[in-house]
């Protein structure tokens, strides 16, 4: 039986409603609309809770209803209800009616459809009994339990759901969906002396439960949320407050739509940094949306002050591997460090939506010893010196 077929029984003959009357009635509502359509929808769904050795929550839903949009130009209409009637259906069809009355017709094509497959439309509820659901969970707690002394409290919990949908569009079109969805969440708290932590994880997808509740499946979650959670244990806690940093070196980053401009004050060097466009990069050497033309370039292992400032709107210096994130502002100068340990090159991006060309700001931090930098640093206070500034639209470097 087709997922089609399916959701008929379930909206149709398992009530009283009609599928040619509601699409006389979309038809009627969208008439003179761009788009818009009515959405059907049914769904059960089920949630188990265990915690502290002891099944804490078990509840199961079902819930059903629609909502009809109707599209007219820059104009939106939108009416819902979980009374799934013809009655109910009619009176919000009247409601969207109007966002189209004095729109002239114009209505765009249906979607194309697909006979790609790529979930079982099967209940996922009904594969398990009751009491095996709650034996699951009675195995992942002792299990989780037995795992470490240190363990002092376990929670699980199981879920799934089964939703049917069905779109109806102008001119009697029609598509349909059945969408099973199940998790299984495990988390525990660990505790030494007086500290206490804690971890977790999940799986999931659009599929049946016995993915899930084979035991060397649901073991490797209980074993990666205690790992989690020992990380956190025995983690020494980040230096905070106010910290003296005597830097070796410092760099003034000035943001601009859509590039950057770095300047070494101390060595009289300053130059722009743009994304290498699509069509000039090397596969072999460069990532596209990350590679750039010149590279940020500090030593290794030396603090580098990092002054941020910008010529246009706001934007954000983000290089995570180099643990900066700090914003640029015109007008004002921002100010943090960084070091890092180890020759190569991190990357990062404007964290800051700052326009249409965002995406073409990554940044490329090349760490180099103390020997490269310096053969760097000759380089490049001749090339800089030598070259006039580059005047480049931003935007270019994005490909249509």
């Amino acid at each position: 039986m087709s997922i089609l077929r399916k959701t008929d029984v379930i909206f149709f003959e398992d009530r009283d409603l009609s599928k040619d009357k509601l699409s006389r009635i979309v038809d009627d509502a969208l008439g003179k609309s761009d788009d818009g359509e009515l959405f059907l929808e049914y769904c059960q769904s089920e949630a188990f809770a265990f915690d502290d050795g002891r099944l804490k929550t078990a509840s199961y839903d079902t819930s059903q209803g629609f909502g009809i949009r109707s599209i007219a130009g820059e104009t939106r209409g939108y009416a819902h209800s979980s009374e799934l009637s013809e009655a109910a259906i009619k009176r919000a069809a009247d409601t969207v009616r109007n966002v189209s009355a004095d729109f002239n017709e114009s209505i765009d094509d249906h979607p194309g459809g697909t006979n790609q497959s790529l979930y079982t439309d099967e209940n996922p509820m009904l594969g398990m009994s009751f009491s095996e659901k709650v034996k699951l969970l009675k195995d992942i707690d002792a299990y989780a339990r037995d795992s470490d002394t240190r363990i002092k409290q376990v929670s699980t919990s199981l879920s799934a759901s089964w939703q049917a949908v069905q779109i109806i569009r102008r001119g009697g079109f029609r598509v349909a969906d059945i969408r099973p969805l199940v998790r299984l969440n495990v988390s525990v708290v660990v505790g030494q002396g007086n500290k206490m932590e804690s971890g977790g994880t999940g799986v999931g997808g659009r599929l049946a439960y016995d993915r899930y509740i084979a035991t060397d499946n649901w073991k490797q979650q209980v074993d990666e949320a205690l790992r989690i959670a020992l990380v956190n244990l025995e983690a020494t806690a980040a230096p905070a407050g106010e910290m003296d940093v005597d830097p070796d070196m410092t760099i003034k980053v000035t943001a601009n739509q859509w590039y950057w401009t770095y300047e070494y004050p101390d060595q009289g060097i300053t130059f722009d940094s743009y994304m290498v466009p699509e069509k000039e990069i090397d596969p072999k050497t460069q990532t596209y949306l990350l590679s750039v033309d010149n590279p940020l370039v500090v030593p290794v292992g030396k603090k580098v002050q990092v002054l941020v400032t910008s010529n246009d709107v706001m934007h954000s210096f983000y290089v995570p591997q180099a643990v900066v994130q700090i914003y640029g502002i015109a007008g004002r100068t921002n100010e943090t460090w960084m070091q890092i340990d180890k020759e190569g090159t991190v990357y990062g991006q404007c964290n800051q939506i700052c326009g249409i060309n965002h995406s073409a700001m990554p940044i490329a931090v090349k760490a180099l010893s103390a020997e490269k930098y310096q053969e760097w640093l000759t380089e490049a206070k001749v090339k800089f010196a030598s070259v006039a500034p580059k005047v480049q639209i931003a935007s270019n470097n994005i490909s249509n």
